[in-house]
């Protein structure tokens, strides 16, 4: 029997990889292509220890047989070996794999008992805690979770359980922690993605919207339901470490229905074999910069554009020696 060889679950980063740029998708997701750098960027990683460090604090609550913040040294210094014995991770300048885990620790220094209290692992009975359904655990943490609404999509929850909260009289939601923002103190069903950055910047509501979305319909599909829904942006900077929270109600049917139709239109364009470039040269391949595959489509082009690019990056024009077709 012939199967479609894109016929495969897709999820909420696949989707946006996509319609950023459907060629992009192709070169990283399509069996077969091989044109993925080999480097891995080293925030890339942080983000991996990160969310590992988060797990096994949440897991663990109250009870500490392991202290996260030799935790994370432990897997920082193991994965920082082998990558740098293998020379295969890229920095961005002036950085090095030591000054990066020299910030992430003073970020669990100054953070990990504040998740603790904002995620209501400490002080509180877990029975006596709002659930998220009959029959599903008090918290989901890192849980792998698959539903499918026309197309097969997996989410994984970074975290969905009891979370405090203020509750603003607009019915909006403010970090906990923030006492200027008023509102009242409030534990709450939560779920929340979270993501390390090494600047400083506001939250926008687009961050939500894929991995999020992706992910109450998936809480959803197993009888779950929250409250809110939010992110949280681990800024890990030397001078400044910041928490930064962007939350919100949880998504309506409308919004729910919209992603989902967004993600039918990709699922059935990936398909049937269409992966044609932008062609707007904005966001990430805007100036030439911000996508590893930029190499290969710009070889491809021709006229002015091409000439540009040549010129601005002439160490390129060996690259692989690979000319890829058109996709229409």
């Amino acid at each position: 029997m012939n199967r479609n060889p894109f016929a495969f679950t897709r999820s909420p980063s696949q989707l946006r990889s996509w319609f950023a740029c459907p060629r992009k998708w192709f070169l990283n997701y399509a069996p077969g292509q091989r044109w993925r750098s080999k480097e891995k960027a080293s925030a890339l990683i942080q983000g991996s220890v990160f969310h590992k460090t988060v797990e096994l604090l949440l897991k663990q609550g109250d009870v500490k047989p392991v202290d996260p913040l030799e935790y994370f040294f432990w897997l920082w210094e193991g994965v920082g070996a082998g990558l740098e014995r293998d020379e295969k991770i890229s920095y961005g300048e002036r950085d090095s794999w030591a000054k990066m885990g020299q910030r992430g620790r003073k970020w669990w220094g100054l953070y990990a008992e504040v998740l603790l209290d904002v995620f209501a692992r400490r002080g509180i009975d877990d029975t006596k805690l709002p659930r998220l359904g009959p029959g599903i655990p008090v918290r989901l943490i890192e849980e792998d979770l698959r539903y499918n609404q026309g197309v097969p999509t997996r989410a994984i929850i970074d975290y969905a359980g009891p979370m405090w909260v203020r509750v603003l009289g607009n019915g909006t939601f403010a970090d906990v922690l923030d006492e200027h923002a008023g509102g009242t103190p409030r534990l709450v069903r939560a779920l929340v993605d979270f993501k390390t950055v090494k600047y400083e910047k506001e939250p926008t509501d687009a961050e939500l919207d894929a991995q999020l979305m992706s992910q109450q319909l998936a809480l959803q599909a197993v009888g779950g339901k929250v409250d809110v829904v939010g992110l949280a942006s681990f800024v890990v900077q030397q001078e400044k470490p910041r928490l930064q929270w962007l939350l919100r109600p949880p998504f309506d049917a409308h919004e729910l229905g919209m992603f989902l139709s967004d993600a039918l239109y990709a699922d059935q364009e990936i398909l049937a074999g269409h992966f044609p470039m932008t062609g707007r040269w904005t966001g990430e391949c805007s100036k030439f910069g911000g996508c590893e595959y930029r190499p290969l489509c710009f070889r491809s082009l021709q006229g002015e554009m091409g000439k540009l690019y040549k010129e601005a990056h002439p160490a390129d024009a060996d690259d692989l020696g690979i000319t890829l077709e058109d996709w229409t």
